[in-house]
């Protein structure tokens, strides 16, 4: 997950749904905090041309040609 503030990816060590509101606990920490905090940004399963993974909400740049990979629907 994107931490908004630190502006830096943190990995998810476990997420909680308490009636209407997500709680994330990042790896680093042990307190849980709110998308207010953080932006979920699920790996799409795809990695560009140095081998770096490719998440939700990443903009990417294409040379010339391009082949759409995941479309969000």
């Amino acid at each position: 997950c994107w931490n908004k503030e630190n502006k830096e990816m943190d990995w998810v060590r476990r997420l909680e749904w308490d009636n209407s509101f997500f709680y994330i606990e990042p790896e680093q920490y042990s307190d849980l905090f709110t998308l207010e905090d953080y932006d979920l940004m699920p790996y799409i399963g795809v990695k560009d041309s140095f081998g770096k993974e490719i998440y939700v909400s990443d903009i990417v740049r294409a040379e010339s040609s391009y082949e759409v990979l995941y479309a969000h629907r």
